[in-house]
């Protein structure tokens, strides 16, 4: 389709396909947080789970700067179920980064949807059990 590159869905994959945003995926229902999400939360010291914990309101994003602890440009928390691969592409596009990038499974996206979406334009970090 596109320019498509696939990484490890793990803070070495992240440094291997840097992305700018990261978008991630929160759930504000007290769910743990998965595959890239976790492991980027974790190198946050739980930065990502506190903001859970306040929850996110309404359907719309949360856009955070770069963080000094993370290869990637700035990072875009999206609440889980808020919105559709499309919906994303659409709110993602507006912030000019060079190359966005996500774990699809963290949405409960496949791969097809969100290359779809994105035009080919996207990292797509890969967990061991991805689609």
């Amino acid at each position: 389709m596109g320019n498509l590159a696939t990484a490890a869905a793990t803070l070495d994959g992240l440094r291997t396909r840097p992305c700018d945003p990261l978008i991630l995926c929160v759930n504000v229902d007290g769910r743990p947080l998965r595959g890239m999400t976790a492991q980027v939360d974790w190198r946050l010291a739980g930065m990502l789970s506190k903001i859970a914990a306040n929850g996110l309101s309404g359907d719309l994003p949360v856009l955070r700067p770069p963080h000094k602890f993370l290869p990637c440009g700035r990072l875009i928390l999206f609440r889980a179920g808020a919105c559709t691969p499309r919906e994303m592409a659409k709110l993602v596009g507006g912030l000019n980064g060079p190359r966005p990038g996500l774990c699809p499974l963290d949405f409960d996206f496949s791969d097809e949807e969100v290359e779809q979406a994105f035009g080919g334009q996207v990292v797509i970090y890969r967990t061991e059990t991805a689609r």
